[in-house]
């Protein structure tokens, strides 16, 4: 809920003057002062226009797109649920429809590399937006009091990669919201009426955080003046219009529902105010190192803990993690190679309290059964040889620093059995602990037991500072199916359980972002046991991250041959059709493999950043999709990846399952309490 001092509209509100820096642009060698500008949106143009004035407002244009009076805010609500009516369909004409049939209409169209990208900065920048930019990055080196966020000492290219990530950040604001709204033609009646709603969303977002800009306490005039600067122009019609239905529905001027808004993520003063309550809270508190795009994080956040910091090498995924973490200060987001970290730099994010959980995921890929460990025979591949395999080695080391009570290592099960010196590397990481004093259990965990719909063993690797109780292992639920069979668990829940209501999909269609409709309705009984009983399935109106990749059209034919549960193994034996082979069989025997949706997945991993023939969707011939494959990993709907393919790809495949993650926090939170 944001306080009454934050509104645009409240009594008693700051105004700035007239000199605020984005309202003038430097002019040397001009010495008379420049004329005020107000703007007046023309709907059929689709932009702000500028206008000189001596105070007053132009005049209503006479062209057929206005001047019949200012359209208030019933009327524009109701053309937004008609043009929403419009393009909505029921589950059973979604079924009918074909799945590249796409019927909203987006001002700023994506390049078709684009499709699957999100918060990603643009590949295909248009001539305008290009100019636009141009001109902004030019403002920014001759006023740079106006643009507080960029250093000074920026090069060019600096500053336009800044003002791409803004970029990126608004033009995913314009996809939602016209998929929200539907852009409602609101026919000869004047928008200007909307521009207080506008401002007063836009001051909210903040756009352009990067760059420093800050839109709240501008007035209508300033406002009008300022947003040419920081909206391109394509979008600008697009959004003054949505943002304008946004603002009388959903972001209101006192009492806006952020608790349903679907822009709430990227709202900067939702994240301000979420930052604000979790540095009031007494909640236990976590530093996540190797967090990638937040597994980890998510898990103990549903737990009640605290995330303080989060490291990672991979910028893109720590953009995932703040994104979908709005608690997480800026600061605590800390882009870079571990073994550079300052430890004293963490615990200064810490705070005068003592950390509670140190946890991480050092990389696994020199461990893993699935990477080059084994395909060694051919390959040559030696673990001790592998310099990502000692990581974990600064990871304890940070914990001997830091001294937090409870400490969590999560890697493959291969970290048990690569040795060096005899000694394997995961009990290398446990006798050093012990040697600093810390208590040490193992834990091998599958995902499955946990209601997890995939089956993904791991190792834990669990630690106690001497005051605290070792937490114990978190009990199993749901059968293990890699275990002995237990008659009293719940029987482990299914590929279809988890991503049957999606919407069906073809090779090659789908979107990042799209509208919400599913082919089932909200009462079937099959959400109950997993995507309604952990929330999976959210009440959004947006789908993040459903698309399918494209496939030759041999791959397809093979995909089509081939049943749930074979492999290429089938497609040459049974089959006979060795000719669609594109692989080595000795070394690929099971590159192509259909899932079967009576069962938890097989483990996801990164190599689908890659391709995704072996995980071949049980009904439908292609793929699955990244948010199938979220859904299987664990992650509610909300939770968008960001970045290009490969990017969410990879993302999601070495990510730790929040549900597993959340079991294992809620152990540590009754050790933590019987501390």
């Amino acid at each position: 809920m944001l306080a009454r001092s934050d509104e645009s509209e409240g009594r008693g509100r700051r105004r700035l003057g007239t000199n605020h820096p984005l309202t003038t642009q430097p002019d040397p060698g001009a010495a008379r002062p420049r004329t005020p500008r107000v703007l007046q949106h023309r709907e059929c143009v689709g932009e702000w226009e500028a206008h000189a004035t001596t105070g007053s407002p132009p005049p209503a244009p006479n062209n057929g797109c206005g001047g019949l009076g200012p359209i208030t805010a019933s009327e524009l609500i109701a053309a937004s649920h008609k043009a929403m009516s419009e393009s909505t369909e029921t589950p059973a004409e979604f079924a009918r429809r074909p799945a590249n049939d796409y019927k909203v209409q987006h001002a700023w169209p994506l390049d078709a590399r684009e499709r699957a990208d999100f918060y990603h900065r643009p590949r295909a920048i248009p001539e305008s937006v290009r100019e636009w930019r141009d001109a902004l990055v030019r403002r920014i080196a001759d006023n740079p009091s106006a643009f507080p966020a960029v250093p000074r000492n920026s090069s060019p290219d600096e500053k336009r990669a800044s003002v791409d990530d803004g970029l990126a950040r608004l033009r995913e604001i314009t996809r939602i919201v016209e998929l929200l709204y539907g852009t409602p033609d609101l026919g000869r009646k004047s928008v200007s009426a909307a521009n207080a709603h506008v401002g007063r969303v836009l001051a909210r977002l903040g756009p352009f955080n990067e760059l420093g800009v800050r839109l709240d306490g501008l007035d209508p005039k300033q406002l009008q003046a300022v947003l040419p600067e920081v909206v391109p122009p394509p979008i600008r019609h697009s959004l003054h219009v949505n943002l304008a239905v946004h603002g009388l529905e959903v972001c209101k001027s006192i009492a806006p529902d952020c608790s349903s808004c679907d822009l709430r993520n990227l709202c900067q003063t939702y994240r301000r105010a979420q930052i604000s309550t979790a540095r009031a809270s007494k909640a236990p508190r976590v530093i996540d190192l190797f967090c990638g795009a937040g597994g980890m994080s998510e898990g103990f956040s549903r737990a009640g803990f605290q995330i303080v910091a989060a490291a990672d090498m991979d910028p893109i995924a720590l953009r995932t993690l703040a994104l979908n973490h709005p608690s997480l200060p800026p600061e605590g987001v800390l882009a870079g190679d571990i073994r550079e970290l300052d430890h004293r730099s963490l615990r200064k994010l810490v705070g005068r309290r003592r950390l509670d959980v140190l946890a991480g995921a050092p990389p696994c890929q020199g461990f893993s059964s699935a990477g080059f460990r084994s395909k060694s025979t051919r390959t040559g591949y030696r673990a001790i040889g592998d310099e990502r395999n000692y990581l974990f080695e600064w990871l304890v080391g940070m914990a001997l620093e830091l001294e937090p009570r409870l400490f969590l290592m999560e890697n493959v099960p291969g970290m048990k059995t690569a040795r060096r010196q005899d000694v394997s590397f995961l009990e290398a990481a446990a006798r050093r602990l012990r040697a600093g004093g810390y208590i040490t259990a193992v834990w091998q965990l599958n995902a499955a037991a946990f209601g997890v719909p995939q089956e993904r063993t791991r190792c834990f690797l669990v630690a106690a500072a001497p005051d605290i109780e070792l937490p114990g292992q978190p009990p199993e639920e749901y059968q293990n199916t890699r275990s002995a069979f237990d008659v009293d668990a719940l029987p482990p829940v299914t590929l279809t359980e988890a991503v049957f209501d999606l919407p069906p999909l073809e090779a090659g269609t789908g979107s990042a972002v799209a509208g919400r409709v599913s082919p089932v309705s909200d009462n079937d009984v099959r959400l109950r046991r997993y995507l309604s009983k952990f929330q999976v399935r959210e009440a959004s109106k947006v789908t993040y991250n459903h698309y399918a990749r494209y496939q030759n059209k041999q791959d397809l034919e093979l995909y089509a041959l081939l049943r749930p549960g074979e492999d290429s193994v089938h497609a040459i034996e049974r089959y006979g059709r060795a000719d669609l082979m594109r692989y080595r069989r000795d070394v690929f025997d099971d590159k192509y493999f259909r899932l079967r949706g009576d069962r938890p997945s097989k483990t996801i991993v990164s190599h689908l950043a890659k391709d995704g023939n072996g995980y071949i969707h049980p009904t439908q011939t292609r793929g699955i999709t990244p948010r199938e494959a979220a859904r299987l990993q664990s992650f509610r709907d909300r939770y968008a990846f960001c970045g290009s393919p490969t990017d969410q790809w990879s993302q999601i495949g070495n990510a730790v399952p929040p549900m597993m993650a959340e079991k294992i926090a809620r152990s540590f939170l009754a050790a933590l309490r019987r501390g």
